[in-house]
Order: structure tokens, then C-alpha cells, then sequence
């Protein structure tokens, strides 16, 4: 490690890494800007969760950022008082910082590479979409989230905010009073205080997080990080036309399935109530007939005739994934592929290894497959806990690391076949939506979840009147 930098300016903290390698002298090697994840609310960049040493043995810079997170980064009045996406634009103010500095540590920076897990891929998604972040990085990896997961933005920020203003003491319609009492509180009861924020029945739709990203609002004299909703600035094509690799891990769903796993009575509330399953973004009042009948479908679809009970879990596990993160994949890969010309690659992690940790905290190992946070354990080395790492998930870091610094420096993950990558790996397109599965042997494949995908793009036409 040749360098390492810890900065902070008006909100700023990151770490630089560079490699031991400056045979190609200073300013010339690929840098992988790493954005945690954490629901927008929880984690952090550090070494002590993120350890380069991987990416470092491939000649990049890895550089990895903090934020300000939940009601610290997120509340808004949607209007000039608190507009929100503070968090955003600290990682913009990173960005910026990158751009001035990183020559400093061996860094190009004109090749950029933003990537992250979670609400960091929904974040590199929101800073594709960003117009302050143009021309701040030239390739995109979103791994496992995007801007078009329902739980990575809000429509609800104002009401939310006000709320949690009420909670802690302050009753009021005036956004100066409100920020006012706020500014006056200890940030740490902020923080304790915000998952109040959430009304019972967003609860009762397993909304998570409360301080997510929004629209801001227009006044005079203001930039917005993100001026309208993130389908309709791809629509309108409002993004950066950059090499994008998105993808997700084949089950999603187990890491937000703890308690029906565990719970009989959990599992039962959900079989009464399956409406609570709708998505927030459908817009449907959740008491209508329509409910009844999208719940309905949706229940068909995944169980047929059968309840939610032990022996359907991996169904259920299915419509988490699809709910939280597949079909929000699904459509980003879709749209952009369509609206941009810059090439898009389609992925999904499904290996089953020592190193996935977080389906082993879950004591689900009996559920096949991969779950949210498990490929992080083969990007950064710190997840390994010192453990010696067998033969079979070295494996698997060789290839993710190759294919993941390959883009990173040329923009193509493969651009020959190598020892290492034995595979090419075609760009999206919708005629063969071609995409590569990462598994104990990599295999490129097409039409990836495309009956369940199929499926909700027709139950949100059908109900939604969406437009693609």
C-alpha cells in the first residue's frame, strides 16, 4: 500500500489506498471509488469493514467514502429550508475531491469508477442520474440495488420529516421552526429518534428506513441533486451515458426473511394480510378491492394453492428478491440499455461458499443459493476475518476482482478470455438479455428470472398503467 489519506472538509471523509505498483508513475492507474451500503442509514467505508487488499493486487487505486446518513442526510421539507439529499451530495463533494486530488496518490482522474452494495448501488445509480456528478467518473458498478428499488427513494420525505419533528417535541407546518428546533437538538437523538419518523402503516408495509433519497424541489438559484423521479430522468435521458454494470444475488430475499423463517406466527400474519406485500411505488390504497385483487395475483403466482408455511419459504424468498431487488434490476438494466448508448452488463452472484457470511449469520444455509451482502465477503478482504481462504472461494475472488478492475480500467469486464476469466461477458441487450451468472464455474445465460419478471411487468401495467 503505497498511500493512504483521511480527509475530512465540510462533511468529507474518505480513505485512499493505492497499490505497493508505481511502475506506471503517478496519475495513471484505474481508481474504484467504493460506496457502502446500509439502507441510506447504517454502516460505513472504513477499512475495518471494506479492506482493499484485494483490488490493490490488480494495480487500482481503491478509494472509499462517508456520508451523512439517515435524518443527518436525508430529511426534507421539499422546500428551501432542508430540500434533502445531503447525503448525496457529500458524496458528490467526494467525487469533486477525487477529481482535484487522487493524482496525488498514483490515481487517473479522468477513469473514475464508482461502485457499491445496497443503497451504495442505488447511490451510484442516483449519481449516474445527477447532473452535479457529470463528468466526476466514467464507469458505473451497482451491485444488488438501484435507484428504482422502492425502498431507495421516498415520495414521503416532507410528511416523514415533520413527523419525526413532532416525536421529538415540535408540532408545527413551518419548515424554519422545524429546522430551527432541530438544529438546537443533539444529533445522537436525531439519529435514535428517526425510525419513528414511520407512520404504522408504512410498518406494516416493511418499510425500513425512513430518510431515503427524494425529488428536491425547484426555488431560484438552487441546483438539485436530483431535479425528478429516477425512471423519468432515464426516460427523458437526464443521466451520464457511462459503462454500467448491474446485478444482484440469486437469493436476495433470505436476508429480509429472518423472522418467517424462524416465527410460525409471523408467517401467519402475512398469510391474512398478504396485501401488506404490495409494493409502496404501485400507489395502491391498500384498503381497496384492487388490494384484494393484486394480492391475490401476486399470492397465485408464487404459492398457487398452497399458504405461507416452512415448506414454502423458498417461495417466499423468491418474492422478497423479486419485491426488493430483482425486478428494480430487471428495469434498470431494461431502460438503460434502451435509453442510453453506452454498453450495459447484467450479472447475478449465486455461489455458495465459506465466505458467505451473512446467509451463515441467518442460519439459513439450509436455503440455497446467495443472499443480500454475501459476494462482498470476495471483493474485500477484510470480510475473510483473517481465515485462511480455501482454494475453491480464491476461486471466486480471482474472477470478481479480475472481471470488477478489467471494467474499472477499460470499461469492458472481459475483454479477452484469461486464465483467470475463461468466459466473455456479452453486454445486456433486449434481444438476448444476455447476462453472467458467477457461481463455482461462470457460465453466461439469458433471460435472467424472466417468468417472475415477466409477471410483474404485467401486474404494474395492468394496475399502474406504466409506460416503458
Amino acid at each position: 500500500m503505497k498511500g493512504q489519506y483521511k480527509g475530512s472538509e465540510d462533511c468529507l471523509y474518505l480513505n485512499v489506498y493505492s497499490p505497493k505498483s508505481t511502475s506506471n508513475g503517478n496519475g495513471s492507474k484505474a481508481v474504484m471509488v467504493w460506496i457502502h451500503g446500509g439502507g441510506f442509514t447504517l454502516g460505513s467505508g472504513n477499512s475495518d469493514r471494506f479492506g482493499p487488499e484485494f483490488l490493490l493486487e490488480k494495480d487500482v487505486v481503491v478509494v472509499t467514502i462517508n456520508f451523512r446518513l439517515g435524518a443527518l442526510g436525508f430529511l426534507s421539507t421539499q422546500d428551501s429550508i432542508i430540500p434533502g439529499n445531503l447525503g448525496l451530495r457529500d458524496q458528490i463533494a467526494a467525487l469533486q475531491w477525487i477529481k482535484r486530488n487522487i493524482n496525488y496518490f498514483s490515481g487517473n482522474p479522468d477513469n473514475v469508477t464508482i461502485f457499491g452494495e445496497s443503497s451504495g448501488g442505488a447511490s451510484v445509480h442516483y449519481l449516474i442520474l445527477s447532473p452535479l456528478a457529470k463528468d466526476l467518473f466514467q464507469r458505473a458498478i451497482a451491485q444488488s440495488g438501484t435507484a428504482l428499488i422502492p425502498g431507495s427513494f421516498s415520495r414521503f420525505s416532507k410528511e416523514r420529516t415533520f413527523r419525526l419533528g413532532e416525536v421529538l417535541g415540535c408540532k408545527t407546518n413551518d419548515s424554519q421552526v422545524l429546522l430551527n428546533f432541530f438544529l438546537e437538538l443533539p444529533a445522537k437523538k436525531l439519529i435514535e429518534a428517526q425510525n419513528m419518523a414511520l407512520s404504522d402503516e408504512e410498518k406494516r408495509r416493511d418499510v425500513l428506513f425512513p430518510f431515503v433519497p427524494c425529488v428536491e424541489p425547484k426555488f431560484a438559484g438552487y441546483s438539485a441533486v436530483l431535479p425528478d423521479e429516477p425512471k423519468t430522468l432515464i426516460k427523458r435521458c437526464s443521466f451520464s451515458e457511462v459503462p454500467f454494470i448491474v446485478g444482484l444475488n440469486s437469493h436476495e430475499g433470505i436476508a429480509f426473511a429472518k423472522d418467517v423463517i424462524q416465527n410460525v406466527r409471523v408467517r401467519e400474519e402475512i398469510e391474512n394480510d398478504f396485501k401488506r406485500l404490495i409494493p409502496l411505488d404501485m400507489n395502491i390504497d391498500n384498503s381497496s378491492d384492487v388490494a384484494h385483487e393484486v394480492a391475490k395475483e401476486i399470492k397465485t403466482f408464487y404459492f398457487g394453492e398452497h399458504s405461507l408455511y416452512e415448506e414454502t419459504i423458498e417461495q417466499f424468498v423468491n418474492l422478497k428478491t423479486d419485491l426488493r431487488y430483482a425486478y428494480a434490476a430487471h428495469e434498470t438494466v431494461r431502460l438503460h440499455s434502451f435509453h442510453s448508448s453506452a454498453h450495459v452488463f447484467y450479472y447475478l452472484f449465486s455461489y455458495e461458499g465459506d465466505l458467505n457470511s451473512v446467509k451463515k449469520q441467518m442460519r439459513a444455509e439450509h436455503l440455497p443459493g446467495a443472499t443480500h451482502g454475501d459476494e462482498l465477503n470476495y471483493l474485500f478482504s477484510k470480510f475473510s476475518n483473517g481465515k485462511d481462504i480455501q482454494a475453491k472461494d480464491q476461486k471466486i475472488i480471482s474472477e470478481m476482482t479480475c472481471m470488477w478492475t478489467n471494467f474499472a480500467k477499460t470499461g469492458n469486464p472481459t475483454p479477452n478470455k484469461s486464465e483467470q476469466v475463461p468466459v466473455l461477458w456479452p453486454r445486456y441487450s433486449h434481444e438476448d438479455q444476455s447476462y453472467i451468472c458467477i457461481d463455482s464455474e461462470l457460465s453466461i445465460k439469458h433471460g435472467l428470472f424472466s417468468e417472475r419478471m415477466e409477471f410483474w411487468t404485467q401486474l404494474y401495467k395492468k394496475y399502474c398503467n406504466t409506460l416503458t
